[in-house]
C-alpha cells in the first residue's frame, strides 16, 4: 500500500500541480483544493480498499494540509528558506505516508489496491526521475539568476 500511497502523493504533487494550483496553495481555499486532489488521487488508486482505509487516507489528508499550512507559515517568516522548507516537508509527508501504512497494515492487511506493486513501483521511479527532479532543480537553483533566466526562456516559448 506504501508504494501506492506514495504514486497518489507523486501525482497530485507533482503533475498534477498546475502553476495555478501551486499559487493558490498559498491561501486556506488554495491549499483545500490541493488536499481535495490528493484525496481524490488517493481514493481512485486505493478504490478496492477505500472502505477499509478511509480512515487513513483522511489521516494522510489531514496531515497533508497540516504540514502545507505549516509550510505557508514558514515561509512567510523566513521566505529565504526555500530548500529546507521543502526537504522537509516532503520528508514529513513521507513519514505521514509510512505511519498510515503501518496502520492499514495492522488494521486491514487484506487490503489491495487499485494497482499491483509491480506497476506502483516503476511509476513512482519514474515520476521520481522526471517530476520530483524537476522541481528540486528548481528549488535547489532558486538564488541561480543565470538558472532562473534559462527556465523563464523556455516558460515563454
Amino acid at each position: 500500500m506504501f508504494w501506492t500511497l506514495l504514486l497518489a502523493h507523486f501525482i497530485a504533487d507533482y503533475p498534477l500541480q498546475l502553476p495555478w494550483i501551486l499559487r493558490a496553495k498559498r491561501t486556506l481555499r488554495g491549499l483545500a483544493a490541493h488536499v481535495a486532489i490528493h484525496i481524490v488521487v488517493m481514493g481512485i488508486l486505493v478504490s478496492p480498499a477505500l472502505a477499509q482505509v478511509w480512515p487513513q487516507v483522511a489521516a494522510i489528508a489531514l496531515g497533508h494540509f497540516a504540514l502545507d499550512a505549516g509550510k505557508n507559515a514558514v515561509m512567510r517568516w523566513r521566505p529565504r528558506w526555500v530548500v529546507r522548507s521543502y526537504l522537509a516537508d516532503q520528508a514529513l509527508h513521507m513519514l505521514v505516508l509510512w505511519l498510515a501504512c503501518t496502520s492499514i497494515a495492522q488494521r486491514s492487511p487484506a487490503a489491495i489496491p487499485l494497482l499491483s506493486p509491480n506497476l506502483t513501483v516503476p511509476l513512482s521511479g519514474y515520476l521520481l526521475a522526471t517530476y520530483v527532479w524537476f522541481i528540486s532543480e528548481r528549488i535547489f537553483a532558486h538564488q541561480n539568476d543565470a538558472y532562473v533566466q534559462e527556465i523563464n526562456r523556455y516558460a515563454t516559448v
